[in-house]
């Protein structure tokens, strides 16, 4: 893949846990980077699960590689909020593939 094929804007988050005022923990998500990615929208699908119907609309976000990215991160595009459900790392050819779901 070309680099200029990587034409839009995500951020990576990280959850991180914080110990609140009276001792209990909180889990918050700290920026780790802005990066350009290639967004590709994959076939999405409907599933019934506890009585109501269910979309999944997966995204493929691919990105330069960098180290230590799993799918404990989430992606923030276009003002929404991605989970990361599988990385695909290509370290030969510099890059990762993260297939991710919509956070409705």
């Amino acid at each position: 893949m070309r680099a200029g094929s990587r034409d839009e804007r995500i951020l990576i988050q990280e959850a991180v846990e914080q110990s609140g005022s009276y001792g209990e923990k909180d889990l918050i998500w700290v920026d780790v980077a802005y990066v350009w990615a290639n967004v590709s929208p994959e076939k999405g699908r409907e599933y019934f699960a506890a009585q109501q119907v269910n979309n999944v609309n997966p995204v493929l976000f691919t990105i330069n590689y960098r180290c230590g990215m799993s799918d404990k991160f989430r992606v923030i595009y276009d003002c929404r909020t991605f989970e990361i459900k599988n990385v695909a790392g290509y370290k030969k050819r510099n890059e990762h593939k993260l297939m991710c779901s919509e956070i409705t």
